[in-house]
């Protein structure tokens, strides 16, 4: 054993504990275990490398490595990643476990650097709740690297004591900075609030649609996986050119244990372009109008259409919100007003054909009203006086096609 070495450990614990049964062995408790550390403290730079006498990395192109921090003390992550004795290795972009996360599981966590060394995780903890995982690098933490996608990248790594921080700032959350890029991050919480997983979606001028060095792939967890499907590559992170036409980005969760769900997303939106999540199930979509929207759904094991993979997906529209009644681009028809205090209309406008149907959903996906035997009348009045302040989705079938709003009722 060296400083740096990484481990992955199944520690057993007591050993009056019976591991031969797996239903008695999953309801049992045993004394706490303490795993205790003995030696000299490593000090002065730590060099890993590849190649001959070199052998803590794999020296193959585009594979990961992990490193270990060999120091009793936090270090920079962005630092050791941008010094001049770094090589062979994307330099801005790593992966962390996180033990607190996803009940006692644990998930990985994506820590991405902009230009400027800004931090941005993923998933990411809202402003309240603890998040160990940031730009530092704790003592007996690791993190994944990869290799650039170039022939023998001869990745080399060396931390040194210039790397450590005294910084105290172990639990900050960093968010994404304030720049004129689009972009959605969704952190799948269970109803009880333990934080699972996440995603994040970068829209721009200058990204591609192809998989780049750019993108993130999605590490699996042991419990829910959320990420993109770029084309059959699962990511983390997806960055997608931003032109005229609109984008579906088909969102990837997996693994569904429990039944109630949160997603909650923030929004950077600088050109206020529309952004719906879609759900395939319900066949609701949300409009993401906010810079930070909670969304809640429910996943029922018994209909498979429920806990599909591909049940998600994000609409970026290309024409610009405003805060007027809403008119759908194929029937003409306007809702009015919205905010909504106790009734809803439904003008025809231009639309010269027949109502057919008319629902609204809960948040959570539960029919609330619903109407079918409409009065072909120029406009429809619904009464939501009964339903208590929230959002809801509004979901109209007529002759000519079917739209969809949400709604909020003041």
């Amino acid at each position: 054993m060296f400083a740096g070495q990484d481990f992955l450990l199944m520690v057993r614990a007591d050993r009056d504990l019976d591991l031969n049964d797996p239903i008695v062995a999953n309801s049992q408790t045993g004394n706490p275990t303490t795993l205790r550390f003995t030696g000299e403290l490593a000090t002065g730079d730590q060099v890993f490398a590849a190649g001959p006498g070199q052998e803590q990395l794999n020296g193959t192109q585009n594979v990961f490595n992990i490193i270990a921090n060999p120091y009793q003390a936090q270090i920079d992550i962005h630092d050791v990643l941008n010094d001049a004795s770094t090589t062979g290795v994307q330099v801005d972009q790593v992966w962390v476990y996180d033990p607190t996360t996803a009940g006692a599981f644990g998930s990985y966590v994506l820590i991405e650097f902009d230009s400027s060394g800004n931090a941005t995780t993923t998933p990411a903890a809202i402003v309240c709740d603890p998040n160990p995982v940031n730009e530092f690098l704790q003592p007996n933490q690791s993190m994944f690297v990869q290799n650039l996608d170039v022939e023998s990248p001869n990745p080399s790594i060396t931390i040194k004591e210039s790397h450590k921080t005294n910084s105290s700032s172990t639990t900050t959350v960093f968010s994404a900075p304030n720049n004129q890029e689009l972009s959605v991050q969704l952190n799948l919480y269970t109803s009880d609030n333990d934080l699972r997983d996440g995603v994040i979606v970068r829209m721009g001028d200058n990204f591609d649609d192809a998989i780049t060095e750019e993108d993130a792939i999605k590490f699996p967890n042991y419990l829910e996986n959320l990420s993109t499907n770029n084309n059959g590559t699962l990511l983390t992170s997806d960055r997608r050119v931003l032109d005229n036409a609109n984008e579906n980005v088909q969102l990837h969760l997996t693994n569904y244990t429990e039944s109630g769900y949160v997603f909650k997303i923030n929004i950077n939106n600088p050109d206020n372009k529309p952004i719906y999540l879609i759900d395939n199930y319900l066949g609701t979509q949300t409009l993401l109008d906010a810079t930070y929207i909670e969304h809640n759904f429910t996943a029922d094991q018994s209909v498979p259409a429920s806990i599909a993979a591909d049940r998600f997906e994000l609409q970026f529209n290309n024409s610009t919100l405003s805060n007027d009644s809403f008119e759908t681009s194929t029937t003409g028809i306007q809702v009015y007003p919205n905010p909504v205090e106790n009734v809803v209309n439904n003008s025809k406008g231009q639309f010269n054909g027949e109502w057919e149907s008319l629902n609204i959903y809960d948040i959570a996906g539960k029919l609330v009203i619903s109407l079918d035997k409409l009065d072909q009348s120029s406009e429809l009045n619904v009464d939501m006086s009964n339903l208590s302040q929230g959002i809801y989705i509004l979901k109209v079938d007529t002759s000519n096609g079917q739209f969809q709003e949400k709604l909020l009722k003041k």
